[in-house]
């Protein structure tokens, strides 16, 4: 989970792309028929929260046409085809998460709880803001476990507040003859969400690989960072984020088409 941040980028976005405000309103999402099960990966330690206190909580926001731009193959996963399935697939900013964090290089994760996990009803009602019911189950035990919330549910309520509660700016329309810096969004996202006003810092544009081997550098996702107290309460007051920023150049790649 090593960020590379950018505070000031180059980007550009072709035109034909799809209006963000299309977004999640227009979602139909297919009946789930079974819980996910997600294991801990051998690869990911158990990092308890007694050993990597959260400091600071990310909540971490997708680009839609990045993340199906890197996809190879016909689409199996029923998230992907949710996402990426459709001549104009009705997404721009999801959810990936909200998880704790020490610092930008320390965090707690697959923490042991009895709260349960979130139900097959609660997945589904999530899907238009996070449309893989897998990955939803994935954050819940990786990362909310470790948090304050009492069930599975009840973390993603709270993700689901905070999505409702923030106003995800135009990308397309901040853009100027295809180009765009990185500080733009920031103020866009200030001048749309009130409680970032003086607190820009909290608010962070993360870069990724191009997956097209071009060597060039996607926009993958957008941080938006809060204090830990009450969180679980609704409690969303902005902080700086923890992880450090570099200046990549990065562009919004199309959208990817379905196969």
């Amino acid at each position: 989970m090593r960020l590379i941040l950018t505070t000031l980028a180059l980007s550009l976005i072709p035109a034909a792309l799809i209006p963000a405000q299309a977004m999640a309103q227009q979602c139909v999402a297919a009946q789930v028929d079974a819980l996910p099960k997600i294991s801990r990966p051998a690869a990911e330690p158990v990092k308890p929260v007694a050993k990597h206190p959260i400091n600071v909580y990310s909540f971490v926001m997708s680009w839609t046409p990045s993340y199906c731009a890197g996809l190879k193959g016909p689409l199996k996963d029923p998230g992907d085809k949710l996402q990426c399935g459709q001549d104009k697939p009705p997404f721009g900013l999801v959810v990936h998460g909200l998880w704790g964090e020490t610092d930008g290089t320390s965090w707690p994760q697959w923490c042991a709880t009895k709260a349960p996990a979130p139900t097959l009803p609660q997945l589904q009602k999530h899907l238009c803001i996070m449309p893989s019911a897998a990955t939803q189950m994935h954050e819940w035990k990786k990362h909310g476990a470790c948090g304050p919330w009492t069930s599975g549910g009840a973390y993603w309520q709270s993700v689901a507040r905070l999505y409702a509660k923030l106003k995800k700016p135009d990308l397309y329309k901040l853009a100027k003859d295809g180009r765009m810096v990185s500080d733009a969004v920031v103020h866009a996202f200030v001048d749309a969400n009130p409680m970032f006003k003086d607190h820009e810092k909290a608010i962070q544009v993360q870069t990724m690989p191009a997956a097209d081997g071009s060597g060039k550098v996607w926009l993958k996702q957008v941080h938006l960072c809060f204090e830990p107290k009450d969180i679980e309460k609704g409690s969303f007051v902005p902080k700086a984020c923890p992880a450090p920023s570099s200046s990549d150049l990065f562009i919004i790649p199309t959208l990817r088409k379905p196969a």
